[in-house]
């Protein structure tokens, strides 16, 4: 098949709503019994008027305490919305007019967070902590959402939404018009490969074995850290308030705090608390083993890229599997990036703005992608800006995005101004777009942000009013770059590529 045009999301959480025990978040991407039981009023998770759910009223309001209308299909007054983080926001009506308005290709990344977790009390019977368990289910369900799509539209294989296994069959999808859908793996003990006070909780061997069954089961796309330090290396951090949350989960997971320091140079690591922030009045409160107050930044985590890091990202290239550096620390993405460069591989993304500027022109002149996060359409613009400035002659440079929707990330903002998108407004491919409805309420970009997946085709309309033309021709470019990094990474004859064909072309 030739070249592919459409839109890439390269991080995107389908199935968040099997994390965190199974009931932290309100909503699925589909229910056998229809809408009403996938979208539902949230009162059973939330109570009324959501005043039992203090962790989700400070994820999506910023307050513990917050009188909304727990309410989804079909009038959906409160939610959801641009920030509602623990909310239903990948429904597969509203993943549908995004494929309809020119996504071509996603990555769903299935997760869990064991630390979060554990601290929240409620879950659904049968259901544990471990974060591969969920990833397991997770899977499941990407597989049987796939049988029930395909059961509306007349049978096996009819469906839009097509769960690929390499770049081969990924071209073939898109050029049939549908969806090609990429599984990945994010989470924080990948593999249950998580440390104790300094000690691996894992082997070599192990890693190898556990890879083998997330290959069998369809991933193709992972990244090695999450929120913690793990076996496979030091975690970026989380900066801002979230930091010190993050570090003291951190604490509890591992034994150990971030060994944050101060750093030099261009790469460095989230933003820390530090003496002169807590102020000096403070320090006395600080007793041994309670969180750290760093020194001056910029802050690196000390921890770098482990041997059983390298050994994984060896594993994933014998593969022919896509690495993403981010979340990795500082030292442990420069550690990750030479070792792909000494390959000549050309498999690796970043799938989010969790890496740096350094490692992003590196990923490029590896003949990789970089898809920074969605967010903000005026930001994304100025990413793209200088993701072209430092793209590699040697290989095509198209653009995607990250969404990172169920992912506990606010979408974009309204953006409501003279060059504000225009309705009706028409595709790439020539398909229509009205105002999207579902039940009793139309959402608006300009008035309402991207509220729910369904809304972006609406956002790269608004980057258009941004940034013109140019931009949606190299986000046009952003699966077949993926796609052609992918079929390098399987040894498909491209410059600098050095390496056989990978042994796994021929399984699929």
């Amino acid at each position: 098949p030739g070249e592919v045009r459409g839109y890439l999301d390269a991080h995107l959480h389908v199935m968040f709503f099997e994390a965190i025990g199974g009931l932290f978040h309100c909503g699925r991407p589909w229910h056998p019994y229809g809408v009403a039981y996938a979208l539902p009023d949230c009162r059973e998770v939330e109570g009324p008027n959501g005043l039992l759910a203090p962790v989700q009223n400070f994820l999506n309001y910023g307050s513990p305490v917050h009188v909304h209308d727990t309410v989804g299909w079909p009038t959906f007054r409160d939610w959801p919305r641009p920030t509602s983080l623990t909310y239903e926001g990948v429904y597969y009506k509203w993943l549908e007019r995004a494929w309809r308005g020119g996504v071509r290709m996603i990555v769903a990344l299935n997760t869990d967070n064991e630390g979060l977790c554990e601290i929240y009390p409620f879950k659904r019977p049968g259901y544990n902590c471990n974060e591969m368990d969920s990833v397991r289910r997770e899977i499941r369900n990407l597989y049987e959402l796939e049988r029930y799509i395909d059961a509306q539209e007349g049978g096996p294989g009819k469906g839009w939404f097509r769960i690929v296994k390499n770049p081969f069959q990924a071209r073939r999808v898109i050029n049939q018009g549908k969806l090609a859908v990429v599984i990945g793996i994010e989470t924080s003990k990948l593999f249950d490969c998580g440390l104790r006070n300094d000690q691996p909780l894992c082997t070599a061997k192990q890693i190898t074995e556990r890879l083998e069954e997330a290959y069998e089961l369809g991933v193709r796309q992972m990244e090695l850290i999450n929120k913690f330090d793990n076996a496979f290396g030091g975690v970026a951090g989380d900066g801002e308030v979230l930091g010190p949350i993050v570090n003291t989960a951190n604490f509890l997971d591992t034994g150990r705090f971030w060994a944050m320091e101060t750093c030099q140079g261009h790469q460095h690591d989230r933003e820390q608390i530090t003496q002169t922030d807590i102020g000096l009045a403070f320090l006395p409160l600080l007793q041994p083993g309670t969180l750290p107050v760093y020194g001056p930044g910029p802050h690196c985590n000390k921890r770098g890229l482990s041997d059983l890091g390298a050994h994984l990202i060896r594993e994933m290239m014998k593969r022919g599997m896509m690495v993403d550096p981010d979340h990795l620390s500082a030292k442990a993405r420069s550690q990750a990036m030479t070792l792909v460069e000494e390959q000549g591989y050309s498999g690796v993304v970043s799938s989010h703005s969790w890496a740096d500027d350094r490692t992003y022109a590196r990923v490029l002149r590896a003949g990789g992608i970089v898809t920074p996060m969605a967010g903000g359409s005026a930001g994304f613009v100025e990413r793209w800006h200088f993701n072209r400035g430092v793209r590699s002659k040697e290989y095509l440079f198209g653009i995607g995005y990250g969404s990172d929707m169920q992912g506990l990330a606010k979408q974009g903002e309204a953006r409501n101004g003279p060059d504000s998108v225009r309705y009706p407004f028409t595709s790439f491919d020539g398909v229509v777009l009205e105002r999207p409805r579902s039940g009793e309420r139309t959402w608006d970009i300009n008035t309402d942000g991207v509220a729910h997946y369904g809304l972006y085709p609406d956002w790269v309309e608004d980057l258009r009013m941004i940034a013109g033309e140019p931009i949606i021709r190299d986000m046009l470019r952003g699966p077949e770059a993926y796609l052609q990094a992918w079929e390098r990474a399987l040894g498909v004859p491209g410059p600098r590529c050095r390496r056989p064909i990978a042994s796994v072309t021929a399984r699929g």
